[in-house]
């Protein structure tokens, strides 16, 4: 596919579920993309590392799942 000749140099992709086409965006985009669900996750890794009290109300033996929309 061609290159999409465009103004912009950033795109934002705004549903968590867009990473799938990761390889396509980048094919076709050569600005910065930005992963909103990578994003998050820094973001809340940053927060549990600034939070240590945290990991003191976790269990070891378990299974901790979250979602992002």
């Amino acid at each position: 596919m061609d290159q999409f000749h465009h103004p912009l140099d950033c795109l934002i992709l705004g549903c968590t579920h867009f990473p799938i086409l990761m390889t396509f965006f980048e094919e076709v985009f050569d600005g910065i993309i930005i992963d909103p669900s990578y994003e998050a996750a820094c973001k809340f890794a940053d927060y549990l590392s600034r939070h240590p009290e945290i990991e003191t109300r976790l269990g070891r033996n378990s299974k901790s799942i979250y979602y992002t929309t």
